[in-house]
């Protein structure tokens, strides 16, 4: 395709290789670039999950010497609001409590925290021996609401972007989640992962 057959809507991208046959440009189009946004998003998750590699046959001292939680119990805990216990429904906290394995005494980042649903679950399952960090790109008024009306020692707030979720100093995570955000990140301006 030459630069003047080009529609509106896309744009030139110019391969960069070595062989013969890539003197050629090739179109860029919108779909295109949600493709690779999706493609780096998939490679940070990737990366996260790297990371955990080694801390998923190893959690910390204090959650291997901890009995697995009552998650109904958890999903039960009077701090919970009446709003949680409607999403309960369709979100089904003590299956997802389950799945995760996760345990007193963990720590663990929730990714893309939202208003908190998830944070909250998590903190409550770690207990106090254990910590939560709630990452979210900016300020979210449901999340700070939800922490000043029942707040909880053991969930920190990150307000970080999705390329750097959590700082390198910072405590090894046993867990991370990262639940019905998906599209917070797909989405993002390629500019943010450049």
């Amino acid at each position: 395709m030459h630069p003047h057959e080009l529609t509106p809507g896309m744009r030139i991208g110019l391969r960069n290789c070595l062989s013969t046959d890539c003197d050629k440009p090739i179109a860029v189009t919108p779909i295109a670039v949600r493709r690779a946004t999706r493609v780096r998003i998939a490679a940070i998750c990737l990366w996260a999950l790297a990371g955990l590699s080694g801390c998923a046959n190893s959690p910390s001292s204090a959650a291997t010497d901890a009995p697995p939680p009552d998650y109904a119990s958890v999903v039960a805990n009077p701090i919970r609001v009446d709003e949680d216990r409607v999403a309960d429904g369709r979100r089904k906290p003590v299956d997802f409590l389950r799945f995760t394995q996760v345990q007193a005494g963990m720590n663990v980042m929730d990714v893309a925290a939202g208003g908190g649903y998830t944070t909250q679950l998590l903190a409550l399952a770690v207990g106090p021996s254990g910590s939560v960090w709630a990452q979210t790109s900016k300020v979210r008024p449901g999340l700070e609401k939800r922490l000043a009306a029942h707040p909880q020692a053991n969930i920190h707030m990150l307000v970080r972007g999705f390329e750097d979720p959590y700082p390198a100093d910072a405590p090894r995570l046993d867990l991370i989640t990262f639940v019905l955000n998906y599209h917070d990140i797909a989405y993002e301006p390629m500019i943010a992962f450049e």
